[in-house]
């Protein structure tokens, strides 16, 4: 019988993770298309635009969810081999969504034209480590010569149960400070994570860009909290101040100080397919291969309208 490395057993897992999750997000396109199509006989012509527009934020939609499954099951280091995933599974729901429509007048296609390659930058440690390299430096760089930045997430967790005990009080120099430091210019971005000093269960989140420094503050219970960096959200509540690479306009590096003052787990996706690899040699934190986004081609038919577009799909990018 043939042994399996850990790779091996990696990839086959993928494989049929893969499918499985093609199957769900191409039953949802799908359904939605039946909705689509189904409202063209029953609104009059002049709303044949507005349904291809539907369809094509559900395609984006559903082709992000393929792209975030096939990166975060990647148990392979090419490149080629994650475009070959996301290519199979946005064929196979185009294909099941074309039978459908076409029953109604409609013909629709969705195909893979292009992908950027990136890195996936993460830890996701199961005992609350501290955001410090592998080697347990607290200053170090995550990343270089970055462009662009998505589906940045923090969690912030302690194994006393109590996630902000976790953080340096605001106000001592010592806050978990994270910088994209503009490679072309002064204006950098800084994030600093802290507990109030006079409110123990509240976080404060300081953001200083090159117009000025802005913060926010949530109360959070005892269990874990999330920041979404990317998203400008705290414990799932909007936090105006935080606009990631606010003002940045070049190249960037993303740095980390005081790393050891903050513990849980975190994850990111980079326009860079190389990051500083001394930082990552450990268990923790993890560099991976990752797609940073995808085009694909969306054409949408009926008797009353043509669509045809290139749809650029990065989820969890930010806007600013």
């Amino acid at each position: 019988m043939a042994h399996l490395n850990r790779r091996d057993r990696g990839q086959l897992i993928l494989v049929a993770g893969f499918a499985l999750a093609v199957a769900f997000v191409a039953l949802a396109l799908v359904l939605n298309a039946a909705i689509f199509t189904g409202s063209l006989a029953t609104r009059g012509e002049n709303t044949g635009a507005n349904d291809a527009l539907a369809y094509r934020q559900t395609v984006e939609t559903d082709v992000g969810e393929l792209l975030q499954y096939a990166n975060e099951v990647n148990a392979s280091d090419s490149y080629g081999d994650l475009e070959t995933n996301v290519t199979v599974g946005v064929n196979e729901m185009s294909n099941l969504s074309a039978r459908l429509q076409v029953r109604t007048g409609t013909v629709s296609n969705v195909s893979l034209q292009s992908s950027v390659s990136g890195t996936r930058i993460l830890q996701n440690d199961t005992t609350a480590r501290r955001f410090t390299n592998e080697s347990g430096d607290s200053d170090w760089t995550m990343a270089e010569g970055v462009q662009q930045t998505r589906a940045f997430t923090i969690e912030i967790d302690n194994d006393t149960g109590d996630p902000v005990a976790s953080l340096a009080d605001d106000g001592t120099g010592n806050e978990f400070n994270l910088t994209v430091d503009d490679e072309d210019s002064v204006d950098d971005w800084e994030l600093l994570l802290s507990r109030n000093s006079t409110s123990p269960d509240q976080v404060n989140v300081t953001v200083t860009n090159g117009t000025g420094t802005f913060s926010c503050h949530e109360t959070v219970g005892a269990s874990v909290f999330w920041v979404n960096v990317t998203d400008g959200t705290v414990a799932g509540t909007e936090c105006e101040a935080l606009s990631f690479a606010e003002n940045v306009e070049g190249d960037y590096t993303l740095n980390v100080t005081n790393g050891a003052n903050a513990k849980g787990n975190y994850s990111m996706v980079v326009d860079r397919t190389s990051v500083p690899s001394q930082h990552y040699d450990g268990p923790q934190p993890i560099a991976d291969a990752a797609l940073y986004s995808v085009t694909v081609e969306l054409v949408f038919e009926t008797d009353q309208l043509h669509y045809r577009t290139d749809v650029r799909v990065a989820p969890g990018e930010s806007d600013a």
